[in-house]
């Protein structure tokens, strides 16, 4: 799996876009695909580094990290009629600020340690971040 590769299937205007990608299930289909979101996270674990030197990577995360956000919004916003399917309040919630902390942590340079805030870990990523 290429880390590059896993961003570029998230955005639309990529020529890699991938209909099962995060993003694609999430707008296309209003479900949250933990499996799918989780090689979201291990890429940018895997691409902090570059970040800085990359104004297309950032553009492409960023796009993908505001498409989100507004969709997490719309799914609380109750007069929206946009509803994510597959995702109880506090599931929601707590994967809101697991997303949050990840983008600002590779935006920022710095990951996070998501080991003590949140009891699921990435099997992706070995070091349980």
């Amino acid at each position: 799996m290429d880390a590059y590769t896993v961003i570029a299937r998230n955005h639309p205007w990529s020529g890699e876009f991938d209909e099962t990608s995060f993003r694609a299930c999430l707008y296309e289909d209003a479900t949250w695909s933990q499996d799918e979101y989780w090689k979201v996270e291990w890429a940018l674990f895997q691409l902090v580094g570059a970040v800085g030197s990359d104004p297309e990577l950032r553009r492409r995360a960023f796009r993908l990290f505001s498409a989100t956000f507004s969709l997490l919004a719309a799914h609380l916003d109750p007069n929206d009629v946009y509803t994510i399917k597959n995702m109880e309040p506090e599931k929601l919630y707590e994967a809101k600020e697991r997303f949050q902390l990840v983008f600002e942590g590779f935006f920022a340079g710095e990951m996070p340690d998501l080991s003590a805030g949140f009891d699921e870990r990435n099997p992706l990523l070995s070091s349980g971040s």
